[in-house]
């Protein structure tokens, strides 16, 4: 039985029924994200609403920003539905705004599909789609990932995440671009279904398969030939505590977590100094683990100097204040990375986080959000101060770190100037994705980890509070990881791609 005749008596009803479709369809493309990587719902989703957005192509320009408003929003309520387990770790303050993160998100960022959608004119012939909406949906990623801060969470290119070969195209090509080719190429198959002559269609699986083929080959070729150095000379010891995040802040367990930090890399220099007693080790603890402050006590400091003197160098997370100078009664706050030196004796702050995270660190807004109720979503209600700019680690060994905390890592151009601006051999990637429980957000994280390393051909050491640490080499592979969690240590060689 047709709904054609329902759909024509009630213009109203026809256009809710086609948003659900296509929300749906994008609810159903959101399979292809991490961790899931079922690439077939890449394609099918996005040729699917291709050829459900030409089925009436002379529609008005509002209905057609309305469907893609609808795709957006099923792609990104499928993807990020684990974006709400951060207000429940403290449902008492934050639980009211739950269906704000997992609807209102979403639907927000839908309209980045919306918008560009309405520059389609309405006498549109269906082969001008066919090549016309993806380049749209791609500029709409794109301003996603700058405009309002930014949130390139999710761009439909990380679905080849499923493989190491095709990963590789973002080397020479970039996200954006990548990501354009890859909407493109899934849009393609609708084309088999638009086009009659069988010589366009011949065109069309030449195109879609040679594409396919070429970034196959590129890939496999890059992977096989590639030549690997070390980094330095330097062991470097990744550390997981797995803290839950109700535990992480409350103030009587901070002792009892630093000890846990205290006896892992203990333990784990221990492992290596029994191979080889002249190993240098650098110790990597993930975002905010000290919580405990050895420029006011004194315990903590010289708890600190022994574990440095024993161990060697130790870079941590923690949180920095500074008084202001204006106004010695004020603080500023940091997301901060401290670096200890290996003999236990200098303590420097080498980083502050630049990319602030909205609602978590700082509020925008705050003056009219917080009269109607909003409040950040960390332990302090203080806003975060960004970092000035761009600053690397260096090791006593050689190695020459571009710190990035948290989710500074998803900003593919944050993460490229840094680089090309400090020349690091290195990428620290220090988060804590306890916020988001054992869900797909922290394998989404580190998919995105996996392709900066791509991009800019640089290792990517990765320690998180809590899954998913992992040793990421240039070509984005995962050397070695450990589970969202569990408590674990990675004793890891970096290495460099040897040009």
């Amino acid at each position: 039985m047709s709904i054609q005749p329902l759909l024509d008596r009630s213009p109203l009803g026809a256009a809710f029924i086609r948003y659900g479709i296509a929300l749906l369809i994008g609810a159903f493309t959101a399979l292809s994200c991490a961790p899931y990587f079922q690439i077939y719902a890449l394609f099918l989703g996005f040729a699917g609403f291709t050829l459900f957005f030409i089925y009436r192509q002379n529609q008005s320009r509002i209905s057609k920003a309305a469907e893609a408003h609808g795709f957006g929003f099923g792609f990104h309520l499928g993807g990020l539905h684990w974006i709400g387990n951060a207000l429940m770790t403290d449902p008492e303050q934050f639980g009211m705004f739950y269906p704000v993160a997992i609807i209102g998100l979403p639907f927000a960022l839908a309209f980045f599909y919306a918008v560009p959608a309405l520059a389609l004119r309405r006498e549109a012939k269906p082969y001008e789609l066919l090549f016309t909406l993806p380049i749209l949906l791609a500029a709409g990623d794109l301003a996603r990932g700058f405009l309002f801060t930014g949130f390139p969470w999710n761009l439909p290119v990380y679905g080849l995440g499923f493989s190491d070969i095709f990963i590789q195209s973002a080397y020479p090509l970039g996200i954006y671009p990548l990501n354009f080719l890859v909407i493109f190429l899934a849009c393609l198959p609708a084309g088999f279904f638009i086009f009659q002559k069988l010589t366009e269609k011949i065109t069309l699986g030449i195109l879609s398969f040679g594409t396919v083929g070429a970034a196959f080959f590129y890939g496999k070729h890059r992977l096989d030939t590639g030549s690997l150095a070390p980094v330095s000379a330097e062991t470097f010891v990744i550390v997981q505590p797995n803290i839950e995040q109700k535990l992480k802040w409350a103030p009587e367990e901070r002792n009892h977590n630093f000890t846990r930090l205290l006896e892992l890399t203990r333990n784990a220099a221990k492992d290596i100094h029994a191979q080889n007693k002249k190993a240098k080790i650098v110790t990597i603890w993930p975002e905010t683990a000290l919580q405990l402050h050895p420029e006011r006590d004194m315990n903590v400091a010289s708890a600190l100097s022994r574990l440095g003197s024993e161990t060697g160098e130790i870079i941590t997370g923690k949180m920095r204040f500074a008084e202001n100078p204006a106004d010695p009664a004020q603080y500023f706050f940091y997301n901060s990375l401290l670096q200890i030196s290996d003999d236990g004796k200098k303590f420097h702050y080498a980083y502050d986080k630049i990319k602030l995270v909205p609602f978590g660190e700082y509020l925008p807004l705050a003056s009219i959000l917080n009269n109607i109720g909003f409040k950040q979503i960390n332990h302090f209600q203080s806003a975060f101060t960004p970092g000035a700019g761009y600053s690397v680690v260096q090791t006593a060994g050689g190695a020459k770190a571009a710190p990035l905390i948290c989710y500074e890592i998803i900003f593919p151009d944050f993460v490229k100037a840094f680089a090309q601006a400090e020349k690091p051999n290195l990428l620290l990637n220090l988060t804590n994705d306890a916020w988001f429980g054992n869900s797909a957000g922290p394998h989404q994280h580190l998919t995105q980890a996996r392709f900066r390393a791509v991009e800019n051909g640089i290792t990517v050491l990765r320690a998180a509070n809590t899954g998913i640490s992992a040793e990421i080499d240039p070509f984005g592979r995962i050397k070695q990881q450990i589970p969202f969690g569990k408590a674990g240590v990675l004793t890891v060689a970096p290495h460099k791609i040897n040009f």
